[in-house]
């Protein structure tokens, strides 16, 4: 569901794409929150567009105000802080379109496409299905919108409700880890989200894809990242306790310096500690797997692990230099809350 300023912004999106004869579809998350008659707590909205994005971006522009920029690879644009609506700090628009992975680990090559071949696409089957904004335009105008009509105007060609319904996580082909193997970590934060496991089919393809060692086709910057994506959900240890069970942690530091056993036990008492506290930027959780980079590996091994990671030498020293006073006693307050939760948990090994 939707605060009033994003059921505002969707009915007069949906308005802008009548007139201009374009169909525009809410997909994936969106979705998920009306299904599951959750609230959501973005401030940011995404829509589908079956058609040219850039384009229709472009014309919201011009109605609403805010900075626009547009991303050609990928076909999608993005409207930020738009001055018609104050509380709603981003719009996406995305062109429905396919993807097609030429090497697997590697970004795709995107085409224009329709919606269902778009839905096909997609990871997984609850990440698979529509709703056209429209149903919303009736919303804004003071129209009820019940159960019944969602059933009736959702687009769902891969079972993605039912799934959802079961707490079932399932992709829609065999080999979608191997074409992209971040969708083992999103595998696991949906799990952990709706309290449910992976379905039967994509429980072995998981397994196959720890095997194979599917994450060492992608760069560690990008495994790292996905550990970042880990840390910022709610309920983030439940997240890093599955991926240390199911062995995606251990893989995800295959032919790395990093000493993988001791990264699992440090940031499992780091969350311990943490307790119901949540990061509130991706920046403070990448501060925070910094300082236990400094724990778990080797000195002579840090500056090309950093060099991997794309962290600067500055940005390197300085944490280096809090971390080594810390360990050398010389506590000062100002020293940040990730250096001193990571110290507070080794102390405690």
């Amino acid at each position: 569901m939707f605060t009033d300023q994003q059921t505002k912004c969707l009915g007069q999106l949906g308005q802008l794409a009548d007139f201009h004869r374009i169909e525009l579809f809410l997909v994936g998350g969106a979705v998920r929150d009306i299904l599951r008659g959750e609230f959501s707590q973005d401030s940011d909205l995404d829509v589908l567009v079956e058609g040219d994005a850039q384009d229709f971006a472009t014309k919201v522009k011009d109605s609403f105000g805010g900075t626009l920029k547009v991303f050609e690879r990928f076909f999608t644009a993005k409207l930020i802080n738009p001055d018609a609506f104050d509380t709603i700090a981003e719009i996406d628009f995305a062109s429905s379109r396919t993807e097609i992975y030429q090497v697997p680990g590697a970004l795709p090559l995107v085409k224009c496409a329709s919606l269902s071949e778009d839905l096909k696409r997609r990871d997984f089957s609850i990440n698979a299905t529509a709703l056209p904004v429209r149903l919303f335009v009736n919303l804004a105008e003071g129209q009820a919108l019940g159960r019944e009509q969602i059933d009736m105007a959702l687009i769902d060609p891969f079972q993605g409700r039912a799934d959802l319904a079961q707490g079932l996580i399932r992709i829609l082909h065999s080999e979608s880890f191997r074409d992209d193997p971040t969708r083992m970590f999103r595998a696991l934060r949906y799990v952990v989200r709706v309290g449910g496991a992976l379905e039967s089919g994509t429980e072995l393809a998981f397994r196959k894809a720890i095997h194979l060692d599917y994450l060492s086709t992608i760069s560690f910057k990008r495994r790292f990242n996905e550990l970042v994506k880990m840390l910022l959900e709610i309920n983030a240890a439940a997240v890093i306790q599955l991926a240390a069970d199911t062995g995606l942690l251990k893989s995800t530091f295959i032919g790395t310096h990093a000493d993988s056993e001791r990264f699992s036990h440090v940031l499992s008492k780091v969350l311990e500690h943490m307790g119901a506290q949540v990061f509130d930027s991706s920046e403070s959780v990448e501060k925070l797997l910094l300082f236990i980079f400094f724990d778990c590996t080797p000195v002579d091994q840090q500056e090309q692990l950093f060099q991997d990671l794309a962290i600067s030498k500055k940005m390197q020293k300085q944490l280096l230099k809090e971390w080594i006073s810390l360990l050398k006693g010389e506590y000062q307050s100002s020293y940040s809350r990730e250096a001193q939760a990571v110290f507070g948990a080794v102390n405690d090994l």
